[in-house]
């Protein structure tokens, strides 16, 4: 029986793609197998979501900033390692998938070692860090863009379009009809900027729209007329994103992608370059250029400019075809993931 070790963390954007792959190897019999961090998100998504038997191992973090965490974090990278090793080790795989995330270093690291294929896959325009490590270990890298790599095939983003069971998320929110809706979603865990924005406006925001804001865990919820705080969506996002006629995102590429296979109209608040590697403003400027959506800086993000935003969505007559971006989940398990084992 052939094995399969998938690895990936830190955020839920790291995890989906891997969450979406696992069921078509255990439908064929494989024996699937997760490493990621200890108590990160990852284990949560993945214990929730699917049977699979999970490892947990040590894993750093950097920071783009000077601290003594960044030194003292290359201790447990060099024993997550160890632990990853060991494991891989012992099951012996056919192969490691990584989607990326600090937990994933430690892995590809010691597949390396052990001479284990390693297939790696990167949603934004550059390679972030992980995966710069990550690519030096693989066999090849798939990405959702063009990556000018040698090792690199571009299969878009990956989606499915199998229907999941609906939440009735949208049946318990208390929306007026006639007024357009502005979904604001900063993540997995939030965006504080957001959460910001939309206290200091609800009153003005309220006026002319219904406000759905999602304000990571730990926020308060309220459900008010047109007004609406969810800390945290476990299910039913995907009926937020079809309630919505305008979102407000971060620009992470995979919510983006979400967002343009449904049709949204969007508008991109990436993160600044200072709190990050700059990818979200790539994201946001190939998104852009594309005609796919429009782009809002953080310094911009007020209510007049939110409102210039939105009628310059609200301009365009046709919708763009975004088709060509696509790949569906089981075509790239079937014609390109399956053969690689």
């Amino acid at each position: 029986m052939k094995k399969i070790v998938f690895t990936g963390g830190g955020t839920a954007g790291h995890v989906t793609l891997n969450t979406l792959l696992i069921p078509h190897f255990l439908k064929e019999k494989y024996s699937v197998f997760y490493i990621g961090s200890i108590d990160g998100i990852e284990k949560e998504i993945i214990s929730e979501n699917i049977n699979v038997q999970y490892f947990g191992i040590e894993t750093g973090k950097y920071r783009r900033y000077l601290t003594l965490k960044n030194f003292k974090d290359i201790f447990k990278v060099v024993k997550g390692f160890f632990q990853a090793r060991k494991i891989l080790r012992e099951l012996r795989p056919n192969l490691v998938f990584s989607k990326g995330g600090f937990v994933s270093v430690p892995v590809v690291l010691a597949a390396k070692t052990l001479k284990i294929r390693v297939l790696i896959h990167e949603s934004d325009l550059s390679l972030g860090m992980a995966n710069k490590i990550g690519y030096k270990c693989c066999d090849e890298a798939f990405s959702t863009f063009p990556l000018n790599l040698k090792k690199s095939t571009r299969v878009g983003s990956l989606i499915s379009s199998s229907d999941s069971k609906k939440d009735k998320l949208g049946t318990r929110l208390t929306l007026d009809k006639n007024k357009k809706t502005v979904l604001f979603i900063g993540g997995s865990q939030g965006a504080a900027i957001f959460n910001r924005f939309v206290l200091e406006n609800q009153s003005s925001l309220r006026i002319k729209y219904n406000v759905v804001l999602i304000s990571g865990p730990g926020n308060t919820e309220c459900y008010e007329d047109s007004l609406i705080f969810i800390p945290y969506v476990k299910k039913g996002l995907g009926e937020l994103f079809e309630l919505a006629d305008y979102v407000v995102t971060r620009g992470g590429s995979n919510t983006i992608f979400e967002l343009l296979a449904k049709g949204k109209k969007m508008i991109i608040v990436p993160l600044n370059a200072e709190s990050s590697r700059g990818d979200q403003i790539e994201n946001a400027k190939y998104f852009e250029d594309q005609g796919y959506s429009v782009t809002l800086s953080e310094s911009d993000l007020t209510k007049e400019q939110l409102d210039k935003k939105i009628d310059e969505l609200d301009a365009r007559i046709e919708p763009i075809d975004s088709s060509n971006e696509f790949m569906e989940i089981e075509d790239f398990y079937t014609t390109i993931l399956k053969n690689k084992i």
